[in-house]
């Protein structure tokens, strides 16, 4: 299944955008990964 590579790629995206945030939770939403992030700055 494509799901878990999916996920993955999602984590990475979020992390290298602003490595100060962490993801707390992930949704699929019509395709798209959705994030939700929490600033820890």
């Amino acid at each position: 299944m494509i799901n878990a590579y999916f996920w993955t790629f999602c984590e990475l995206t979020a992390r290298l955008s602003n490595r100060k945030w962490h993801i707390i939770g992930m949704q699929k939403e019509d395709g798209i990964c959705k994030l939700f992030h929490t600033n820890v700055s």
